[in-house]
């Protein structure tokens, strides 16, 4: 494949991904609950003492675990290591990798070959994609009842953890008018 169809297929994947969700997929009804936060940091000791336990499963350093070698048996360890921060400590990408001092495609990537590696992961990895699935969904609907009720943009980012950039399209796709102005000012 040449270059310039390479990312012609890479644009045409990141478009797919960007398009807006049907109205009906993001406000299903759910009971109305606040949604958790899903991407929260793990506190330093948490992260580590995972890195631990997987680099004493494999047999090798925390440091190899960390580093950069491409040895068959460490990039395994790493992938496994990915998995279960994103799965297990309900890590969101970005925040893994900014531990890690990675880009979060790397952490994609690494988990997607762990699930090749290991299919019988697939069931947990899906039950994580639904349950943040779910909390989004959650945050949404709590997101356009608060605009509804007139709350201010300011009490919508505090209370549901949303940025001013992710509220307008939220609000779009529940068919509702929207205020001037839709952006915090600095």
């Amino acid at each position: 494949m040449s270059y310039e169809a390479s990312l012609r297929q890479h644009y045409a994947s990141v478009s797919e991904r960007l398009r807006p969700v049907p109205r009906a997929h993001v406000l299903r009804r759910l009971p109305m609950v606040a949604a958790p936060v899903v991407s929260k940091p793990a506190p330093a000791t948490e992260w580590r003492a995972l890195a631990a336990t997987v680099a004493a499963q494999h047999e090798i350093t925390v440091d190899a675990l960390l580093g950069r070698s491409r040895a068959r048996n460490i990039v395994d360890a790493r992938q496994e290591f990915y998995f279960r921060m994103v799965v297990e400590r309900r890590l969101s990408m970005p925040n893994a990798a900014r531990l890690l001092g990675r880009d979060h495609t790397t952490i994609l990537y690494g988990l997607r070959k762990y699930l090749r590696r290991f299919p019988e992961k697939q069931a947990e990895y899906e039950a994580y994609l639904r349950s943040k699935e779910d909390a989004t969904i959650a945050r949404n609907e709590r997101v356009v009842a608060m605009y509804r009720d007139g709350a201010s943009l300011l009490e919508i980012i505090a209370e549901c953890h949303i940025s001013s950039a992710h509220i307008q399209p939220v609000i779009v796709a529940a068919g509702l008018p929207l205020r001037a102005p839709m952006r915090v000012q600095a």
